[in-house]
């Protein structure tokens, strides 16, 4: 299938996609994912050593035949570094995509397409071996009996929230696909709409002034007819005085 997010170029170029919106969609989605992503970062504990701590019935990890430290420091490092690229990747496109035209929007995410899915994957990889690394050495401090019950209900639930995740891209997919294959240019039918009421505006506020100009001039005349009959009955009161 189709990169997802790549397909904002086809649309915005073919007038379907307002590129101001799809510049701010994108760096909602990049800030989010990074601010998730360095909030793992402070709580991976690579620079702590695992130890066994918990003999019990089931195994023995005192004798040292079990690498407890180093499958912590492998499953830590891979955390580390993955909510690294994330919180790098995601400032580097936010970034950058901010100070591209509104016309180079589409070409910029054209010519990073590989680039733009990396902070969604970093989250999922950081967030998945974070999580293994937090229930390996969980084992050897609470014992098998007490971490593996709870450590299969939380993949139970991280394996629907992954069925979820890509259930919901396929579903964006679909949409974006359906807009891209569609013959109506629905961008191009908003921005015509907004373009029309326009013009109505403007000629309302035509009608309005005209409105208000005779008004005026209605108003300029009954004072005119005032003024002249007042002059009128004026003069014949003064004629009335001179004969009498």
């Amino acid at each position: 299938p189709r990169l997802m997010l790549p397909m904002y170029a086809d649309m915005i170029s073919k007038k379907k996609a307002d590129p101001e919106q799809v510049r701010s969609q994108f760096r909602e989605l990049w800030s989010t994912l990074g601010v998730v992503s360095a909030l793992i970062l402070t709580i991976v504990t690579f620079m702590d050593a695992a130890k066994c701590e918990v003999t019990d019935d089931f195994f023995d990890c005192t004798s040292h035949q079990v690498p407890v430290n180093e499958v912590h420091v492998i499953f830590s490092w891979i955390s580390l570094v993955a909510a690294s690229v994330t919180v790098a990747a995601s400032t580097l496109l936010y970034a950058m995509i901010g100070l591209v035209p509104a016309e180079g929007v589409a070409e910029f995410i054209l010519q990073f397409r590989h680039l733009l899915g990396a902070p969604t994957i970093g989250v999922i990889i950081c967030v998945i071996f974070w999580y293994i690394d937090v229930m390996w050495t969980a084992l050897f401090k609470h014992g098998l009996q007490l971490v593996i019950p709870l450590a299969i209900i939380s993949m139970m639930v991280a394996t629907y929230l992954l069925y979820q995740y890509f259930k919901m891209k396929s579903f964006v997919r679909g949409k974006l696909e359906l807009v891209l294959n569609s013959t109506e240019n629905q961008f191009e039918a908003r921005r015509m709409k907004s373009a029309e009421k326009e013009p109505r505006t403007d000629a309302m506020l035509q009608q309005t002034q005209e409105e208000h100009v005779s008004a005026l001039r209605l108003v300029s005349v009954g004072l005119k007819m005032a003024c002249a009959d007042t002059g009128k009955a004026e003069r014949m009161r003064n004629g009335t005085l001179q004969i009498v």
